[in-house]
């Protein structure tokens, strides 16, 4: 991954998790989904160019793998509840 590109989600990482943050609260699992998208981008965009807009392409793919998260928790706990 070139400089510029780590500089660049280095910037950005902190500016996303904010937003989700006040979205949907929940840090950990905020900071895993950023994480999440920050690998994405770190794997993608070497090879396919950095988007035109970076910070709304991380946003989204970060809101993206929370609500999977949230939707993976909520239909574990409904097992679990199904079970006890």
């Amino acid at each position: 991954m070139a400089t510029s590109t780590e500089d660049l989600l280095r910037a950005l990482a902190p500016q996303v998790l904010g937003v989700l943050m006040r979205r949907y609260g929940g840090l950990d699992t905020c900071e895993d989904a950023v994480q999440e998208a920050l690998l994405d981008a770190a794997t993608q965009w070497p090879a396919s160019g950095t988007p035109d807009n970076p910070r709304g392409w991380l946003l989204t793919v970060a809101t993206r793998r929370l609500t999977d998260m949230l939707r993976g928790e909520s239909a574990r706990r409904r097992r679990e509840d199904a079970v006890f």
